[in-house]
């Protein structure tokens, strides 16, 4: 390899250094940084948008015009749009019904057991979100699991308590390392909830535990 390509490479390798360095650890939006700023209100868009009707109805009624047809005003267009709508909408609930009715497990309720502040359940909980996927929410750590509840979801997700347990917590890695029994393990996690791992996603008779959050799929 000559010198002068591996002065390029470097070169190359510099500057995508320094630009994911620059977008991993400034506190700037890129629009700050390019000091870019919106060439038009708000409230001159709404207006924008308002005359653009306007002038397609006004154009619509030209041709309407020549053909000898009545105009139309611009209620008149707004409520045939509500209509269309509506027609969506019904034409949409009837097919989530017939799917519904077609897979008996559509409508088994989701619940997930979480802990509101933790990261991974809110990617969990967007994920199910953008599906369009309906689930219940239980935060296990203001209002806890009994012990049997928590072998129970365990159980359905095919997972030991011992490999339940948050081995980051100085309490839970005790207990994993001197191989502790189950009942004392969920005993624990029962008494002290950070000790459980999260979140725990259930459906049925089938559970998983969401680590990472699309391990929910296997459920869907």
């Amino acid at each position: 390899m000559d010198v002068f390509t591996v002065i390029v490479m470097v070169g190359m390798l510099g500057g995508f250094l320094w630009i994911l360095a620059l977008g991993l650890f400034s506190t700037r939006s890129g629009a700050d940084v390019l000091d870019w700023r919106p060439t038009r209100s708000g409230a001159v868009e709404v207006q924008n948008d308002i005359d653009d009707v306007g002038q397609m109805i006004a154009a619509q009624n030209r041709l309407r015009e020549r053909r000898g047809k009545t105009m139309r005003t611009h209620e008149q267009v707004q409520e045939q749009v509500r209509h269309h709508q509506r027609e969506l909408s019904d034409f949409a609930d009837a097919y989530w019904r017939d799917q519904r009715s077609a897979d008996p497990a559509a409508d088994v309720a989701i619940t997930i057991y979480e802990k509101a502040a933790c990261s991974n359940c809110r990617r969990l909980a967007r994920l199910l979100t953008e599906r369009g996927i309906d689930f219940d929410r239980v935060d296990y750590h203001i209002d806890p699991l009994p012990a049997g509840r928590i072998a129970e979801l365990l159980a359905k997700a095919g997972v030991s308590p011992r490999d339940a347990l948050r081995v980051k917590e100085p309490a839970a890695r005790a207990l994993y390392d001197r191989r502790a029994p189950d009942a004392e393990i969920l005993a624990a996690m029962e008494a002290d909830p950070v000790l459980l791992q999260r979140p725990i996603v259930e459906r049925g008779d089938r559970a998983v535990l969401a680590r990472p959050a699309e391990r929910v799929l296997e459920l869907l």
